[in-house]
């Protein structure tokens, strides 16, 4: 249930460079801190030889149905030619001091995104796609 007057302040945490591997494949993001009630994130894929996929996200605040501050996260995806793949808004699930989640309701290529804060250094991020399976992709300072 979502909880009221959640800021974007409150993500603050994942402010900065991350990087790792999903598979045989680099992933890297960056979250810029936030500013102005969003904060915006740019994501790489790609393999050894070639990139795979461009992500541009923003999480932003909004006043939710009781009047209360919450947060959406609106997901782009592009091809290596920067042709559209995905476009989807998220809405706020659940938060924690160091964990946040959005999911997205009714057809979707991306169902759930969870970010977690698993020591100062390591951040867990777990992806459920629309088959309902999760990919976790471990991504370091």
């Amino acid at each position: 249930m979502p909880q009221a007057d959640t800021s974007i302040d409150s993500i603050a945490w994942l402010t900065g460079s991350w990087q790792g591997s999903l598979g045989p494949m680099t992933v890297e993001e960056t979250w810029y801190p936030p500013k102005h009630g969003s904060m915006q994130v740019m994501i790489r894929l790609s393999n050894p030889d070639t990139l795979q996929m461009l992500e541009f996200i923003v999480v932003r605040e909004v006043i939710d149905e009781a009047g209360g501050r919450s947060l959406v996260l609106d997901l782009r995806q592009f091809s290596p030619d920067m042709q559209l793949v995905t476009d989807q808004s998220m809405t706020f699930l659940h938060q924690s001091d160091r964990s946040i989640a959005f999911t997205m309701h009714g057809e979707a290529s991306v169902k759930k995104l969870e970010y977690a804060l698993t020591d100062a250094n390591q951040l867990q991020v777990d992806v459920t796609v629309a088959t309902g399976d999760v990919v976790t992709a471990l991504l370091e300072r």
